[in-house]
């Protein structure tokens, strides 16, 4: 077994809090990386997932764990009440009643250098990829080259990568340069730094209609891979790349990645009007 202290050194080892603190102070947006529950005692495994659930406490308790490491902050902004009013507040209150430690490395994740954001441009297939927006080392927001090729024959390219549907604008033009972000970067903001740095595609998630009307007027190819699929393939590399680096150093503990975390949403069938 190993202590929380030196597992969560490992754990901001690949994914460094300050990166959450230098996005932030980039863009004004809001994060809560960091230990959430718990944070002392030892443990000998830790689950690794997207999101806190009770499937997933459910898998926690079964194996033994005694941490859950979450990519998506399970307590976001401020929480007034814990009660057993609402399903997150059960949820937190039986994590405590487990003992469980729960740590969330949201932004410090995506923005790291060998981070999700830079996992994410590989995965959309982008040659020379840099971000354009530098934090460091590491920084969000990458730029690339693909193909050149057409939209429609990219988003299938995309669709077989992450295993899942992909949405698109009405654009039927060529993309050749494509500027990426995982997770829910769809705001007119990013598609307008994307449309300063020239490219002719963008690919991240969470779109609402009036983005996607903007960038159809600018003829910027986008497209939208579901929030969950864009970051749930990058779950099984993190915990890899976690238990190297436990090994590396000698830590009793062994990483393991959810098995019962599911998609939260389900997609049914439907033609374009």
């Amino acid at each position: 077994m190993a202590y929380i202290e030196q597992i969560l050194s490992i754990v901001e080892t690949l994914s460094p809090p300050r990166y959450s603190q230098l996005w932030q102070q980039a863009d004004g947006s809001y994060d809560n990386t960091g230990l959430i529950l718990g944070g002392s005692g030892e443990t000998g495994t830790v689950l690794v997932c997207l999101d806190l659930s009770d499937p997933v406490l459910d898998e926690a308790e079964a194996l033994g764990a005694g941490m859950i490491l979450t990519h998506h902050p399970a307590i976001y902004r401020g929480v007034k009440t814990l009660n057993d009013r609402s399903a997150g507040g059960r949820l937190l209150q039986r994590a405590v009643r487990m003992g469980l430690t729960v740590y969330s490395a949201h932004l410090s994740l995506d923005a790291a250098p060998q981070g999700l954001n830079a996992w994410f441009a590989g995965q959309c297939g982008l040659r020379e990829a840099r971000p354009l927006k530098q934090l460091e080392d590491g920084g969000f927001l990458y730029l690339g080259e693909v193909g050149p090729m057409p939209a429609g024959s990219y988003a299938e390219q995309l669709s077989a990568a992450f295993g899942c549907p992909v949405r698109r604008s009405a654009c039927e033009g060529q993309v050749s340069r494509v500027a990426v972000l995982n997770g829910g970067g769809g705001s007119l903001e990013f598609v307008h730094l994307c449309l300063e740095a020239g490219a002719d595609g963008f690919v991240s998630g969470d779109f609402a209609h009036h983005v996607f009307l903007e960038a159809v007027r600018e003829d910027l190819a986008v497209f939208e891979i579901d929030h969950y699929h864009a970051e749930q393939t990058f779950v099984q590399t993190w915990t890899e790349r976690l238990n190297a680096l436990a090994g590396e150093g000698g830590a009793k503990v062994t990483f393991l990645k959810s098995q019962q975390e599911r998609c939260p949403h389900l997609l049914c069938g439907g033609e374009r009007r």
